[in-house]
Order: C-alpha cells, then sequence, then structure tokens
C-alpha cells in the first residue's frame, strides 16, 4: 500500500478497486476490437462496463451524500446546496 492509500477511506478504496477492474475490462474491449473479435461479444463487454459504471456512480453518490449529512443536520445550507446539485446532475 502506497502513501496515498494511507489517507483513503476503506470506502474510497473500494471505489477506487472498482474503477481498477472497470480500467481493465475497457483495456479488455479495446483489445477485442484490435483482435477482431465478434460485435456481439465486444458490445456485450460494453454494456457489463456501463453497468460497472452506473453501480460505482451510485456507489460513490452515496459516499458523497454521506460525507454531506453532518454539516446538513447542523443547519449548512451550502452543503445541502452541494448534495441537490450532486442529486440533479446524477440523476439524468
Amino acid at each position: 500500500m502506497t502513501n496515498s492509500n494511507l489517507l483513503l477511506t476503506e470506502k474510497e478504496q473500494k471505489i477506487i478497486s472498482r474503477l481498477n477492474r472497470i480500467e481493465g475490462q475497457v483495456r479488455g474491449v479495446k483489445n477485442m476490437i484490435e483482435n477482431k473479435r465478434s460485435c456481439h461479444d465486444t458490445l456485450t463487454q460494453i454494456k457489463a462496463i456501463q453497468a460497472a459504471l452506473h453501480s460505482c456512480t451510485t456507489e460513490l453518490l452515496f459516499y458523497h451524500t454521506s460525507t454531506l449529512l453532518p454539516d446538513i443536520q447542523t443547519g449548512s445550507i451550502e452543503a445541502l446546496e452541494r448534495l441537490l446539485t450532486l442529486i440533479q446532475k446524477n440523476i439524468k
């Protein structure tokens, strides 16, 4: 574990691990295209990447929300506005 990883929470490390797996999936799709694998198989892998990104986005949104809640509970309008903006940008 590097020094930068020591500063990450367990949840942040989990999200980074998921992103590393997604990165590997993307490299795999690139190789599939370079090796002229079937379009069906390639598209199936792309759909899996999209699902993994959606799941990661949801997890990160929940995590960030949990970091804002204490400030919101103490009356921080700025934290509430940040949360509402975050939700608005990610429900599309």
